[in-house]
């Protein structure tokens, strides 16, 4: 440990030297490793507690879940594919800045996080494999906590990223209560961003 901390690693875990090595790269304009974070804070400024708390309302972090039931025969695996982020961050569009807010449609192609009530309904073919993280969602359709959704009866709040409603829509159909007045965080966006960290 004592090595790590001479090297310069002086966080709690790996991730944290990580992040604040990106924070310096990026954050300097000529990528040397210095502190100069003004770069970095125009880019990704702190949040206000009311902005956080609305886009991490957008966030769900993996989850496993297995409706199989009785005894397994063979082997579990588990796969982390946080790897594969790396092409994201390197070749997509990553959001910037502060958003603004709407309630209008975004136009295709720009990244927001939004607030809608929708119902939403398998497609043909397809496979379920969307469940609410929030229980009160399941406790309104009358189903176990990680219940692959099917059909819902009801409309629900959801905060969904642009990237998670696209996805969803491609699975379901949805139904957005005409009732209910959307909200929409529009996020200005630019690629590259963390090219010089990833290289």
């Amino acid at each position: 440990m004592r090595d790590y901390h001479r090297s310069g690693f002086t966080h709690a875990t790996m991730s944290g030297d990580a992040f604040n090595c990106a924070k310096q790269m990026i954050g300097s304009s000529d990528g040397k490793q210095y502190p100069d974070y003004d770069r970095w804070d125009k880019l990704f400024p702190k949040l206000s507690y009311e902005l956080d708390a609305f886009c991490r309302g957008a966030y769900w972090g993996g989850v496993n879940y297995s409706n199989n039931k009785g005894v397994n025969a063979g082997g579990i695996r588990h796969y982390d594919i946080h790897n594969s982020y790396g092409s994201v961050m390197y070749w997509d569009a990553l959001p910037i800045g502060v958003p603004t807010f709407t309630h209008r449609w975004p136009l295709e192609g720009v990244l927001f996080i939004a607030d809608l009530r929708i119902r939403l309904k398998l497609r043909e073919g397809l496979r379920p494999w969307f469940q609410f993280r929030n229980g009160l969602d399941n406790i309104i359709e009358g189903w176990d906590h990680g219940t692959l959704v099917v059909e819902t009866k009801h409309y629900h709040n959801m905060r969904l990223t642009s990237i998670d409603l696209a996805i969803l829509s491609d699975w379901y159909e949805i139904e957005i209560d005409e009732n209910y007045e959307p909200t929409f965080a529009i996020f200005k966006s630019r690629v590259g961003v963390l090219v010089p960290y990833l290289d």
